[in-house]
């Protein structure tokens, strides 16, 4: 009995070992795009191993005194978590300034390459395994009428192709 008990541990722990090796998530690749022409502000639902909805990316304005969009986060939560929660591709530490999930129009004047990180920005979230990658593939801004403020442009236009997958 004792060398059938030991038997069915080992089974088990090796199935255990076998699904924690599989994919935390199915790989990603989608766009996210603001267009100063539509109302809704697109999502994209990345899944887990199973087919359930593991991470929701959304994208979130930041908005000047006349509520011009002179910034856009990407955000990604947990399905169904308040719109308040944590942004996960937030740093797990302390922190302050900029970071690579946030886009300011200012930056984008002159095109997706003259932005601080470059048109293409990669992100890696340890604790959850995973990799991002965001690609600017169309901006248009225009010069908002707030002269006397750091962020004197706006988004009219903000595409980005979005790559989510396991780290390696």
């Amino acid at each position: 009995m004792r060398l059938f008990a030991r038997g069915c541990f080992v089974i088990l722990a090796l199935l255990l070992f076998m699904v924690s090796a599989k994919a935390q998530i199915q790989p990603l690749h989608g766009m996210l795009e603001y267009s100063a022409t539509q109302c809704a502000w697109p999502t994209l639902t990345v899944e887990a191993g199973n087919g359930s909805a593991a991470y929701v990316l959304v994208l979130e304005p930041s908005l000047d005194i006349k509520n011009n969009i002179v910034g856009i986060d990407v955000v990604m939560r947990r399905p169904g978590a308040a719109r308040e929660a944590r942004n996960l591709l937030e740093p797990p530490y302390r922190w302050h300034g900029y970071q690579q999930y946030m886009f300011a129009a200012s930056e984008f004047k002159s095109g997706p390459n003259g932005s601080t990180f470059g048109a293409t920005r990669n992100i890696v979230i340890k604790n959850r395994k995973l990799s991002l990658k965001f690609t600017v593939v169309d901006v248009a801004t225009k010069s908002t009428d707030v002269p006397s403020l750091p962020n004197d442009y706006a988004f009219n236009k903000l595409v980005l192709d979005i790559e989510v997958k396991n780290l390696q």
